[in-house]
């Protein structure tokens, strides 16, 4: 018995220590990490030729690197979209240059702009993490200049997802998400099809949290759970 708890307990502690998260074969780490670099260097290349080029020295957000392990890393992610990318970046800077603007006290500046920031991406359905610390760039770098939230917050935001458009579907990921595909072929695969949306609406509004998962993959799940279910 105590073997027993003693594999337990170690079990429960490793939990916090990576363990939630599944193992990911080599092969798609490098893919992952590939496509990061070329993503990167696209964007700071080009951010900087636009820099030069116009007379603005500000060409890069450092929150560029977060978005690019969502979309080459999880590019199936809600939260990795070119909507969730280019939308959440941008109102985020926006929110921080306002506070930035009109609240001189940096120590209640932060928290509000990134609070804030989160509210506006909950309204725009454009959640996406590394945005929030755009809003929190803005206010230490007291940039409170609006051009900056279009250049080059969405200029390397809109570049980012482009490469990754091109590099994840060329490598086999499908980005960005498409539309599920509903069949029409019978009347028993268009219930099915409802009753799993059906489902999932009533599950997602009962959890009450944000899901880091793509609707269409949960209906799709759902849906197979239930044709085996019938199946059987």
């Amino acid at each position: 018995m105590k073997i027993k708890h003693s594999d337990n307990l170690a079990s429960t502690w490793f939990h916090y220590f990576g363990q939630d998260q599944a193992l990911v074969a080599w092969p798609e780490r490098f893919r992952s990490v590939l496509g990061a670099l070329i993503g990167l260097g696209v964007t700071v290349m080009m951010g900087k030729w636009l820099g030069e080029w116009v007379g603005i020295n500000e060409w890069l957000m450092a929150s560029l690197g977060a978005s690019a392990l969502l979309i080459f890393v999880l590019p199936s992610s809600p939260m990795a979209q070119p909507w969730a990318v280019i939308a959440g970046n941008v109102v985020s800077a926006l929110v921080g240059i306002t506070c930035a603007t009109f609240i001189d006290n940096i120590l209640f500046a932060l928290p509000i702009a990134a609070s804030l920031a989160i509210m506006a991406m909950f309204i725009l359905r454009c959640l996406h993490p590394p945005a929030a610390a755009v809003a929190l760039i803005a206010i230490l770098g007291h940039v409170t200049i609006y051009r900056y939230a279009f250049f080059p917050v969405m200029l390397d935001s809109i570049v980012l997802c482009l490469v990754a458009a091109f590099y994840n579907t060329f490598t086999g990921k499908v980005y960005p998400t498409r539309p599920p595909k509903i069949a029409m072929k019978d009347k028993n695969a268009q219930l099915s099809r409802a009753q799993a949306e059906a489902k999932l609406d009533a599950v997602l509004a009962e959890y009450q949290e944000v899901m880091d998962v793509d609707r269409a993959e949960l209906i799709q799940i759902i849906q197979a759970v239930h044709d085996t279910d019938k199946a059987k």
